[in-house]
């Protein structure tokens, strides 16, 4: 199965960029900042992984379950932009 014939990758080139991709956003989930955007595109990765195992008829347990996880971590996680400014807006008001 050769995903990116367009651009003439091979299947080695497309394992190794999807991987990369899981490590560094899955590093970024540690970062407060960053969750919401890195747990996006986690589950835009998942819900890839999830369409092969359906296309290939492979069992849906294992992507599935990362898929659900990284759609219910990008729900809870809260918008950081929004509520660090309601903090600075609230601490000048103080003063």
């Amino acid at each position: 199965m050769q995903p990116f014939t367009y651009f003439n990758w091979s299947s080695e080139t497309n394992r190794v960029l999807v991987g990369a991709m899981e490590v560094f956003f899955g590093a970024l989930l540690l970062c407060p900042y960053y969750t919401r955007l890195s747990a996006f595109m986690l589950a835009a990765i998942m819900a890839g992984a999830t369409w092969v195992h359906f296309a290939i008829h492979e069992t849906l347990v294992m992507p599935g379950a990362f898929l659900a996880a990284c759609t219910l971590l990008f729900l809870v996680s809260g918008d950081s932009v929004a509520s660090s400014s309601k903090s600075v807006a609230s601490g000048k008001k103080k003063q």
